[in-house]
């Protein structure tokens, strides 16, 4: 049985090591446990955080776009669209953004 199978049935994500397996006291397992280690702190990192998306996408884009807002909400991360002539107008009125 795969754990990788069981992960993508649940639609959970994953990654792989580089090797299939890996001794737990090889220099590549330490490489890849530190490399784990550092995507953690990242995903933790990004928690709460908001992305502010200026100008318009192009069509063909827009789908795209749409696609990855999701994704990035679903793990607790908020995007914000705002239009170009909305940002150079609020700094033409010298406003806050906060």
């Amino acid at each position: 049985m795969s754990a990788c199978n069981n992960l993508r049935q649940y639609n959970i994500p994953y990654s792989l090591t580089t090797l299939h397996t890996e001794s737990p006291d090889s220099a590549e397992f330490a490489r890849t446990l530190e490399w784990f280690a550092g995507v953690c702190r990242i995903v933790k990192g990004l928690r709460n955080l908001r992305i502010g998306a200026i100008g318009a996408r192009p069509t063909a884009f827009k789908h795209r776009c749409a696609t990855v807002k999701k994704l990035l909400e679903a793990s607790g991360i908020s995007v914000e669209t705002l239009d170009l002539s909305e940002v150079l107008g609020r700094i033409g009125r010298d406003e806050g953004y906060g």
